[in-house]
């Protein structure tokens, strides 16, 4: 399997290489709340709505398309940002 940044789609060989970045910040460790990014883009977050509504998109796309099933924790993290999934 190969490992991508999730925005950009780098393998990060060339950036420093990848790693998790909590959506909403640390206050949840639920995968929902995380995304795989290169170090370049990593760099670049600013923690925006919109920044955040995306990168929850995707990683919500990418959790459904591998049918993982949504912990109590998940329902508890996405009820507290309703807001971000509309």
């Amino acid at each position: 399997m190969q490992y991508q940044c999730m925005d950009c789609g780098s393998n990060g060989q060339n950036n420093g290489g990848l790693s998790l970045h909590h959506i909403k910040g640390r206050e949840s460790n639920v995968p929902i709340n995380g995304i795989v990014l290169c170090n370049d883009c990593h760099a670049k977050c600013g923690h925006d709505d919109k920044e955040e509504r995306k990168y929850l998109n995707k990683t919500l796309t990418y959790l459904i398309n591998q049918h993982y099933k949504p912990t109590d924790e998940d329902w508890d993290f996405i009820r507290k940002h309703y807001k971000l999934y509309q």
